[in-house]
């Protein structure tokens, strides 16, 4: 039979599983992945400073917000030291990172160039109708600028350099 003490330690023990296991939820439904919430529900520091700076995402952005939670919960993670690192600093930091890379115009007709004169059979497709072999230039035009175009530009130059 067990003492009053030891079913108040075992309540404690339940307790405290119970509230790890929400912490860790918590975490999991942000997009951690499952060490990550793990290091998170351990360090209250770098918890603090996830959270602070997931909660001044700015809804008018352009980018996802989980993807944005993912970042900044991977790159608390990977921080040796949060001394001296801000919610905003991480934030302008995190929003930096994930934002789409401006691309003039004349760069992005050199890139698109090199792909068409690569890909002469998509673009031949393209102009006979074939609307997929567009999908086929844009990923080549992408890759030629090592994802740091705008899809969604790179889409329309395209569009506009083989209409013409």
């Amino acid at each position: 039979r067990l003492s009053k003490e030891d079913i108040a330690n075992e309540q404690e023990i339940l307790d405290k599983t119970e509230t790890l296991d929400k912490k860790t939820n918590h975490w999991l439904q942000l997009g951690a992945t499952t060490q990550q919430a793990a290091l998170l529900t351990k360090h209250a520091d770098k918890a603090m400073l996830v959270t602070e700076t997931i909660a001044s995402f700015a809804h008018g952005t352009t980018i996802d917000r989980t993807l944005f939670q993912k970042q900044v919960i991977s790159t608390v993670i990977n921080m040796a030291s949060i001394v001296n690192t801000t919610p905003q600093q991480l934030y302008t930091a995190t929003i930096a990172k994930l934002m789409p890379k401006d691309f003039d115009t004349s760069t992005l007709n050199i890139h698109i160039d090199t792909v068409l004169s690569q890909q002469a059979k998509a673009m031949q497709d393209y102009k006979a109708g074939n609307k997929s072999a567009l999908n086929v230039l844009l990923g080549a035009v992408m890759r030629e600028t090592k994802g740091q175009a705008d899809a969604g530009a790179v889409r329309q130059a395209l569009i506009k350099k083989l209409s013409s």
